[in-house]
């Protein structure tokens, strides 16, 4: 499992302070999430700001780019320290070419799908992409409901993405949450990503998770505990029940501790 935290929460003042506290965190991935107000009715950071904290930062960075024309923008994250860039299906321009360009470039392509567009759609672009991202809600605006149907779309889409005998990454973006996260992760999700939250409960969501793999639990291990736990030099935790944002929350997390 890997943690991607949206920079689309960070403090736009401080986005080279705040990249380097979530990679000192534990994070593996910064998502950016790039909307041009033609294909989503909103306007976030571009480019420039992502070369302004590539500095700061030497995760990956995954450019999600929500706009209509993703083609004619790609060098512009490519120059800016792209690793990853990640276009929509749904987007203006072809999807394969849009892929092909981001894999001659030497980079990772990513391709993202609407709740609304179903999953058999990816399927002849499956051999060119290394992550898919499923959204869990409209593309636009963070704060959304979780959509029904996102945990069983995950499936299909894993589903899909196995056959074609390639390990390609499934992150689903949009309202993921403690409630809803061991359900993605069974149904194939290997991509955490962490929005709508201020940075603190980020950092850490993100402290947690780190170490990160997945799935088993029994109980009494939680945010208060795991540091002196992990302490004694095990290797694995099994988590039950953890408390976050002041809920306690049955999960089936089971965390690889780093040596």
């Amino acid at each position: 499992m890997l943690i991607a935290p949206s920079m689309l929460c960070a403090d736009f003042a401080n986005l080279g302070k705040e990249a380097a506290a979530l990679q000192a965190a534990g994070a593996d991935w910064l998502h950016w999430d790039v909307m041009d107000g033609h294909f989503v009715p909103n306007l976030t950071h571009g480019a420039i700001a992502l070369q302004a904290v590539r500095p700061h930062s030497s995760l990956v960075f995954n450019a999600h780019l929500m706009i209509s024309h993703p083609l004619q923008y790609l060098q512009d994250f490519l120059d800016a320290g792209a690793d990853c860039v990640t276009g929509h299906i749904e987007a203006s321009d072809e999807a394969q070419d849009f892929l092909a360009a981001v894999r001659d470039a030497g980079k990772s392509a990513g391709l993202a799908i609407n709740p609304g567009t179903p999953a058999p759609q990816l399927e002849p672009l499956l051999p060119l992409c290394d992550l898919v991202t499923v959204m869990g809600v409209e593309p636009g605006f963070a704060g959304q409901k979780f959509m029904a149907g996102t945990v069983e779309k995950t499936a299909e889409v894993r589903k899909l993405s196995e056959a074609t005998g390639r390990h390609i990454h499934i992150q689903v973006d949009g309202g993921v949450n403690m409630e809803n996260l061991p359900a993605l992760l069974a149904a194939g999700a290997d991509v955490v990503l962490l929005d709508n939250m201020p940075l603190e409960q980020m950092e850490e969501a993100v402290a947690f998770a780190v170490g990160r793999v997945i799935v088993e639990a029994s109980g009494g291990i939680n945010l208060d505990n795991v540091a002196a736990v992990a302490g004694t030099g095990v290797d694995l935790i099994s988590i039950g029940a953890l408390t976050h944002s002041a809920k306690a929350v049955d999960i089936s997390l089971e965390l690889e501790l780093e040596s």
